[in-house]
């Protein structure tokens, strides 16, 4: 068999060809003994039977058979290859700024380098891989690593709510949680636990993102505030927030939220709600293992 390692050098037409180097054959259609191709080596790296699961009318069931690979090397992969379509190819040099920063005179996509000069330093800077690729007449100079990681870190200084607008937003989510969960006492708690952690988050959420956070829960946080920031020389020149940022930083959300709380009652929760402007239990975070 052939190790999958599960990292960002996951490479589907390697892996293919070293399977059929050790004799690895499959079936295409009524043809056998076919060798593995690209697109059957990416299927597989995403098939749950390989570790004991059964897809049957949309839902997952234990299968009998046993399984060839541990949940958590399969969930590895999974992390790897959601990275790699996001864009976040890091085979070479990684940065948390990677697949959020963008060109402010073409729009496309800053890549991250690193060069070694005469005297041995290393000199860390952003490209617009436009330019680089020549596919279009983008001018945008090589911007300096500590430059950008600063124009970022003080673009986050326009992402402001007032003390006491962001004070009703926790109590309303809390008093929203708790009428939707009171037949749950087990899950009531939860949440109140969980808005509690958040509370404390959103205290530290700049200083731990500058300052505590390692890279990688850097490029989360990023990711749970912007979906695309371009950069010329003179710094940041737009900016997109992700939905839920959008969503509380409107005007009227607090209005929303309000109105949202007092319509809301358990009997129309569990026949459903057609309509809502609230933000899904996942919070404004990633919902994801990321943090």
């Amino acid at each position: 068999m052939v190790t999958v390692e599960t990292s960002t050098r996951v490479n589907h037409t390697s892996m293919a060809e070293a399977l059929d180097k050790q004799g690895f054959k499959t079936k295409k259609g009524s043809r056998t003994n076919t060798p593995p191709s690209r697109a059957w080596v990416a299927a597989a790296l995403k098939n749950r039977y390989y570790i004991g699961k059964l897809i049957y009318k949309g839902a997952e069931y234990q299968g009998n058979h046993p399984p060839i690979i541990d949940p958590d090397t399969f969930d590895r992969v999974q992390q790897v290859l959601a990275t790699k379509r996001q864009g976040e190819k890091q085979r070479k040099h990684p940065h948390y700024l990677k697949s959020t920063i963008n060109c402010g005179r073409c729009n496309g996509r800053l890549c991250y380098g690193r060069s070694k000069s005469r005297n041995g330093d290393y000199y860390q800077y952003f490209f617009c891989i436009n330019r680089q690729k020549k596919r279009n007449n983008c001018d945008l100079p090589y911007l300096p690593v500590i430059e950008v990681e600063q124009a970022v870190e003080d673009h986050y200084r326009n992402l402001y709510l007032p003390k006491t607008t962001r004070d009703e937003i926790i109590a309303l989510f809390g008093q929203a949680l708790i009428k939707r969960n009171q037949t749950i006492q087990t899950d009531i708690e939860r949440q109140q636990a969980r808005l509690r952690t958040l509370a404390d988050q959103r205290k530290k959420l700049l200083a731990l993102h500058y300052q505590e956070a390692n890279p990688t829960a850097r490029r989360h946080l990023n990711q749970a505030f912007y979906d695309q920031i371009t950069l010329d020389t003179e710094g940041i020149t737009y900016h997109r927030l992700t939905q839920p940022c959008q969503l509380i930083l409107q005007p009227d959300f607090i209005k929303k939220l309000r109105t949202e709380t007092k319509n809301h009652s358990p009997h129309t929760e569990r026949s459903g709600s057609r309509e809502t402007v609230m933000v899904g239990l996942a919070g404004i975070e990633p919902a994801t293992n990321r943090l």
